[in-house]
């Protein structure tokens, strides 16, 4: 093997905590920049569903899955292209001036990369996160724009689809709606290119709107980590991913695949200890799954049938355009209001969208009960296991790959 191949794939070690976050983030982003291929984290991180904790995690970027996803967008329009639709969205919702509302908003690609787990210890190998966002994963609090990039999971994502998502659309819809949706973005490669792409788009829309937080929030928004998160958390999800089905309406296939993976997998996730509310008053991305699977039932979307549950993709469509068009207009209406009446205002939207119980807290809808039922043979969470076995050293892992038996 040459020695340009093998600085490729020998492991960058970085030490990741609190006290050593700034200095792990270089390390990562070095990483990057130079194309390793394997990047080992060892101490303190943090999921976006777990809290910091131990771990000890070695991940393969896999660039020709970068570069095929890319090039699949590219498809629809190059991404300079498809970045501009989001700045004309904004500029327009900012009232038509031709200033987009996001004032030195980062329009090239997303700094965000495909990676796959190839060993691992701890929380972030269990199948409930499927990426990693920096600098917070590290402890670091930046609004410099490159320290913001992130790694995107897709074979968690990936599990996800094929051992819950797939089953349960085979299991819950006609046949048409099952070749339409399963068959054209089936398990393994295309299915996880199909996540990559999106996830591109999911963190484009991060950067714009009233919601935003890359590389900060939006003047005015009071809400955030510290006061109102879950409510903000949760519009900013909304926003994003109804920017990409909105904005890009050529992808189709992008749209069911965040759409149903958000209802029968993140939504779902806490239905077996709880079949009231499984985790949507603690979650935001299980409160999306449960809004949508509401808001596509009224719409059509998901329509029942005497042979299963039918798709429609126009009115999923119609679903999204609407989304975005709420809660970016609330977010513009809260912007420099103060905290309380931020928090009441987005309070008041999400309380018309779900059903709730006598105390007030939401519950999941009854035919969503009900078909999270039909599917209790199936996980809540997929089952990973990283081929490599831990605890690993630098030394046998750069011996083995130079071949030195």
């Amino acid at each position: 093997m040459s020695s340009q191949n093998n600085s490729l794939i020998r492991p960058v070690l970085t030490l990741v905590g609190n006290s050593r976050g700034e200095t792990a983030l270089a390390g990562l982003r070095d990483g990057l920049a130079s194309s390793r291929r394997l990047l080992r984290l060892a101490g303190t991180l943090a999921g976006t569903k777990t809290p910091a904790s131990a771990a000890d995690i070695v991940l393969y970027r896999d660039f020709e899955m970068e570069l095929m996803s890319r090039n699949h967008l590219n498809l629809v329009c190059a991404w300079p292209g498809i970045i501009e639709r989001y700045v004309s969205f904004d500029a327009a919702q900012a009232g038509g001036t031709g200033t987009p509302a996001t004032v030195g908003a980062p329009t090239g690609e997303p700094a965000h990369y495909p990676a796959r787990l190839v060993a691992g210890a701890g929380p972030l190998t269990n199948g409930e996160n499927i990426f990693l966002f920096m600098p917070y994963a590290v402890g670091v609090v930046s609004t410099n724009p490159a320290d913001h990039f992130s790694m995107e999971l897709i074979d968690v994502g990936g599990a996800i689809m094929s051992q819950i998502v797939w089953p349960g659309v085979a299991h819950l819809f006609e046949p048409g709606s099952q070749l339409e949706i399963i068959g054209d973005t089936p398990p393994g490669l295309p299915v996880e290119r199909a996540i990559y792409a999106q996830s591109l788009l999911h963190e484009a829309g991060h950067r714009f709107g009233p919601w935003r937080v890359i590389p900060a929030q939006a003047p005015g928004m009071a809400l955030g980590p510290h006061f109102g998160s879950f409510e903000f958390d949760t519009l900013g999800e909304i926003s994003t991913d109804a920017m990409a089905a909105a904005l890009v309406p050529e992808r189709p296939d992008l749209m069911r695949v965040t759409a149903l993976q958000r209802i029968f997998a993140f939504a779902r996730r806490g239905f077996s200890a709880n079949p009231t509310a499984a985790r949507i008053n603690e979650d935001n991305d299980s409160w999306m799954g449960a809004c949508l699977w509401k808001r596509f039932r009224s719409a059509g979307a998901i329509r029942l049938t005497p042979f299963g549950w039918e798709w429609n993709d126009a009115a999923a469509l119609a679903v999204y355009t609407a989304l975005l068009n709420e809660v970016d207009a609330i977010g513009r209406r809260i912007l420099g209001r103060t905290p309380d009446e931020q928090l009441a205002q987005v309070r008041e939207w999400m309380n018309a969208q779900l059903p709730r119980d006598a105390n007030g807290r939401f519950v999941l809808p009854q035919c969503l009960r009900e078909a999270y039922y039909a599917m209790r043979h199936l996980p809540e969470q997929p089952s990973i296991r990283p081929p490599v076995a831990l605890p690993i050293t630098t030394r046998n892992v750069e011996f083995r790959i130079n071949g030195n038996a």
